[in-house]
């Protein structure tokens, strides 16, 4: 999964926005690369993430890290944003990597996935799902003051272990 999350995030930066910019990849690069992004997005939720062919069905695996990796890196130029919010406050409880929490509770890193990712969805978001956004977002700023941000001022190292306290803080 996660080499999946950084493979799909690099190739997305440098073939799709044309980086480095003095390097021309060759045209169909960017078509196949879009055609694989769409094949790996749910057409249900409009979440990326693996993708398994089981018995003629194909299954997907909404995975937040990922939504949030492609939806950021094309700049919110991606169809269906309505979709993507949709999930993204239905799956809110959920633990990582298809939901919000990691061991039952915030994470730095994962909010700020998910308020970019309503940031990227907000035009296309109805008045209903804003309100709720902006109460989660409001859920996930007091559990900051409360408890992620430390006296010093410094934050406290998430407890996943996936991320360096420098990660976490950014």
């Amino acid at each position: 999964r996660r080499e999946m999350n950084e493979a799909l995030s690099t190739l997305t930066r440098l073939i799709v926005r044309d980086q480095p910019r003095a390097y021309r990849w060759d045209p169909r690069m960017k078509t196949t690369l879009v055609d694989l992004l769409n094949r790996l997005r749910n057409p249900d939720t409009g979440w990326w993430g693996e993708r398994y062919e089981h018995e003629g069905r194909i299954d997907f695996v909404d995975d937040l890290s990922i939504t949030f990796h492609l939806v950021s890196y094309l700049k919110g130029d991606v169809p269906n944003l309505d979709k993507v919010a949709k999930t993204l406050l239905q799956l809110k409880d959920l633990e990582y990597p298809v939901g919000w929490l990691a061991d039952g509770r915030y994470s730095t890193h994962h909010n700020m996935d998910v308020v970019v990712l309503f940031q990227y969805a907000w035009p296309h978001m109805s008045e209903a799902q804003r309100q709720a956004a902006s109460i989660e977002i409001e859920k996930m700023q007091q559990w900051c003051l409360r408890d992620a941000i430390l006296p010093d001022g410094s934050f406290r190292e998430g407890s996943s272990g996936e991320d360096s306290l420098e990660e976490n803080e950014y």
